[in-house]
């Protein structure tokens, strides 16, 4: 009897074990459904999210590398300099911002492609100028990191701040009023053609509005589609304002109207597609 009795504590341990272990695994399951079902609902504002910690993290290290390079001002030995300069190509500030520039490039580029395969020709040209963009900052950046003494070090800096402007200009063109849409249940959110300038270049962006049928976003591209399980509010909250161009220069182009920075809303912690 007594080893009958070990037999069946052993089997019930067993499964108590293994129900613990199926428990477990949906759970990780369901979370990553949850995740992925996140990402598929509101592609758009996952990446003007991803795309702006990164535009802002871009910012932050730009202050930091402009406050360390008032060193050389007060130093006139010009192999002084030379030391301050190479210690400041290679501190963590210009190492982190190549990285945050190389992930916008990553996440541009997986943008377009999305859009791409979707044939939504409009979403992958607005990405790809966007890519175009980020990859001048990216020359600029490495040119920067091997200039031999400061004055070509604070022309290649220059030309990375006008850069990071353009690109700046193209993502609010893009990304500007999509946060303040409030669509009806069961419509699209409907990225319009629009053009503005930027000097004597002119940008490729979007006019964000509601339609009600695939049909009616033609020649433009679609962001997500509200749920018929929403309930429409006739007073429609007051829109947020998506972004705030980092302080890189002096002078702003004044292509689109002047935006401060506030948080988007936090569906992530992580990257979303940065990702």
């Amino acid at each position: 009897m007594k080893p009958s009795v070990i037999r069946i504590c052993a089997l019930l341990f067993t499964l108590l074990w293994l129900a613990t272990v199926a428990a477990s695994a949906g759970a990780i399951h369901a979370k990553r459904a949850g995740m992925r079902q996140a990402s598929n609902s509101d592609v758009p504002l996952l990446l003007f999210q991803s795309i702006d910690n990164r535009l802002t993290s871009i910012d932050e290290e730009n202050q930091k590398l402009s406050a360390s390079a008032h060193k050389f001002h007060r130093v006139r030995k010009v192999g002084r300099q030379k030391q301050l300069l190479r210690q400041l190509q290679h501190s963590k500030q210009s190492r982190d911002r190549l990285q945050r520039v190389r992930q916008l490039l990553a996440i541009s580029s997986r943008a377009e492609q999305r859009y791409r395969n979707r044939h939504q020709a409009y979403g992958a040209t607005l990405f790809r100028d966007l890519h175009a963009k980020v990859s001048s900052v990216k020359t600029a950046l490495l040119h920067a990191q091997k200039a031999p003494t400061v004055p070509a070090w604070s022309r290649e800096e220059q030309l990375v701040n006008t850069r990071m402007l353009s690109v700046i200009t193209q993502f609010q063109a893009i990304s500007g009023g999509y946060v303040a849409l409030a669509c009806h249940p069961g419509s699209w959110a409907c990225c319009q053609p629009r053009m503005l300038r930027d000097g004597k270049v002119v940008v490729r962006g979007c006019t964000w509005s509601c339609a009600s049928k695939l049909a009616a976003c033609r020649g433009g591209c679609l962001g997500r589609r509200t749920p018929n399980t929403v309930v429409a509010v006739r007073n429609t909250p007051k829109p947020p304002i998506f972004a705030k161009s980092p302080k890189l220069a002096t002078t702003q182009v004044q292509t689109t109207k002047p935006k401060s920075h506030v948080p988007v809303p936090a569906t992530r912690q992580g990257s979303a597609t940065g990702q």
